[in-house]
């Protein structure tokens, strides 16, 4: 990967925190020249150079899809390179920044097989756990649980249901989450497009850029599906789209399971959503350490023979 390349991944991961962030409420830049200036390459930005930070991604894509799902399938070229660049994109960004946290950024240590992790990088802020979990045999019941769109139920009390959306191959998915909000009172719809990489035998990459919807159309899945769509069409062509922005939020988040001798090496890396939060710093990072947590379940379900 050139340097121009690897410079506009990390552009990427800043400008979905930024427009997480609502920076775009800045007087000083408007919301479409901020975008494009993240979004495309510009090699005057002052960015981390991650130019010798490699991973080839390769192409496994080619797994049968389940009948029942087919109709699901896009057969639009344009749109399925669109996702793939973006979401590629994504998951470089997790593997830099896994790499570039050290451990002086030791947040807590739960045990000796679990610790947390936060890093501000570039303006961004990033969270990580990392967890042994001592049974090499459930390396690959555990990255089906994962890739499962209701995966979640086994470690997060606030999920309800999950389904594909979309699917551009069998490792490259839009998925639909329902979660419960607001102390249980309302359910929201999240998006995520995710892609699975099995980067070697032993080594297996999950990345997921989350989408929002906001607005009365949020349960709309047609509606959202396509503004998400048109979302990243047009930002890959460079086209204004402000307005869509308006109804839109971001996050990145991934996981990254390594089969070692004797434990499988689980990390799970994401930006922090702090936007519409008036709580100090520390205070959300220690709700966003609590609810990384919950990942020790997955710990203990696997453990076990």
């Amino acid at each position: 990967m050139n340097k121009g390349c690897t410079k506009n991944v990390f552009i990427l991961l800043s400008l979905f925190v930024c427009v997480n962030s609502k920076v775009f409420a800045s007087e000083a830049e408007s919301g479409v020249d901020l975008l494009r200036r993240f979004i495309r390459h510009n090699p005057e930005q002052n960015t981390t150079d991650i130019s010798n930070t490699t991973l080839t991604l390769p192409n496994n894509d080619s797994e049968p899809i389940e009948e029942q799902n087919k109709y699901l399938l896009c057969t639009n070229s344009y749109e399925k390179e669109n996702m793939l660049n973006i979401v590629n994109q994504a998951i470089m960004s997790l593997y830099y920044h896994n790499k570039n946290i050290k451990d002086d950024d030791l947040y807590y240590k739960y045990s000796d097989d679990v610790n947390i992790f936060f890093k501000e990088d570039e303006n961004v802020d990033i969270a990580k756990i990392n967890i042994k979990i001592k049974n090499t045999n459930k390396y690959n019941d555990i990255i089906s649980t994962l890739w499962s769109p209701n995966g979640p139920k086994y470690f997060d009390d606030n999920f309800i249901d999950g389904q594909i959306a979309r699917i551009y191959n069998p490792n490259l998915l839009m998925i639909q989450q329902r979660y419960q909000k607001y102390n249980l009172l309302f359910q929201k719809y999240y998006y995520s497009l995710s892609r699975k990489v099995h980067v070697s035998k032993n080594k297996t990459i999950i990345g997921n850029l989350h989408v929002y919807v906001n607005g009365p159309n949020n349960d709309n899945t047609e509606h959202n599906i396509k503004t998400i769509i048109e979302y990243i069409n047009e930002s890959e062509a460079g086209i204004n789209f402000s307005e869509k922005l308006k109804t839109l939020s971001f996050g990145l988040s991934g996981y990254i399971i390594k089969k070692k001798r004797g434990y499988i090496d689980f990390t799970y890396i994401s930006t922090i959503d702090d936007a519409v939060s008036i709580a100090p710093k520390h205070c959300i990072k220690r709700e966003k350490a609590i609810q990384m947590l919950n990942l020790i379940k997955l710990r203990d379900l696997f453990s076990a023979e």
